[in-house]
């Protein structure tokens, strides 16, 4: 039997998060990862990057329970031990800045929210090139952004950009971006049967019952 501190104890931990967070058990998904973060830090220290991973997951789960400043808190500190650990221009930290973006939308911390999703944009781009598929979450935070700040028609470009990154085996990003482009495109003025094709395009990758299928449907029964 694997003692409560031993390395794979975390391993075993984090897994049993991660399968309980799949099926929807996210306070079970929560005491896992927290006490995997805590056996990580007890073994190898609250600095190692393993330990990023475990905020990162908590703070996941924290913003899917509406939990949104906590979860930045966790999200904020697994950027500072990535950071330390690889540098502050390294893909996984510019995706995280993207993922603190994306949250800052939901706070409603435009500015803020902004300048995330801006450099881990140019962050990813440096790193990556400028067609890597990575570059759709900064892009997708920064429509959802200039949408609700009525920039519709600033909009479209990074909609139709990651639009055009997203691989069609991507089910839950591709539903996302053709959202955003739909939503962007009758924002600004633009072709509203296109418009309409992406929001049934979105409305056929969600699960039935799911909260994005419904807002999509919700849409389209304005718009489609």
């Amino acid at each position: 039997m694997l003692s409560p501190e031993h390395p794979e104890t975390v391993f075993v931990l984090a897994n049993l998060g991660l399968v309980a967070r799949a099926k929807g058990q996210l306070p079970a998904a929560l005491d896992y990862l927290e006490r995997a973060l805590r056996v990580t830090e007890k073994s190898l220290g609250a600095e190692h990057i393993n330990a990023a991973s475990m905020h990162q997951n908590i703070g996941s789960i924290l913003q899917q329970e509406g939990r949104l400043a906590e979860a930045e808190q966790e999200l904020l500190r697994a950027r500072e031990i990535r950071e330390k650990a690889l540098g502050p221009g390294h893909p996984e930290v510019a995706t995280l800045r993207a993922n603190i973006g994306a949250l800052l939308v939901e706070r409603g911390q435009y500015a803020a929210a902004e300048a995330e999703l801006r450099r881990s944009l140019n962050d990813l781009e440096a790193a990556l090139g400028a067609e890597h598929a990575d570059l759709a979450d900064p892009l997708l935070g920064l429509a959802e952004l200039l949408l609700r700040t009525g920039r519709g028609a600033e909009a479209v470009a990074p909609a139709e950009r990651a639009y055009g990154l997203v691989a069609e085996g991507q089910a839950s990003v591709r539903a996302s971006a053709a959202f955003a482009l739909a939503r962007a495109l009758v924002a600004a003025g633009g072709d509203k049967a296109r418009a309409a094709t992406l929001g049934r395009e979105a409305l056929g990758r969600w699960a039935a019952g799911s909260k994005e299928r419904g807002e999509v449907e919700r849409w389209l029964a304005r718009h489609g």
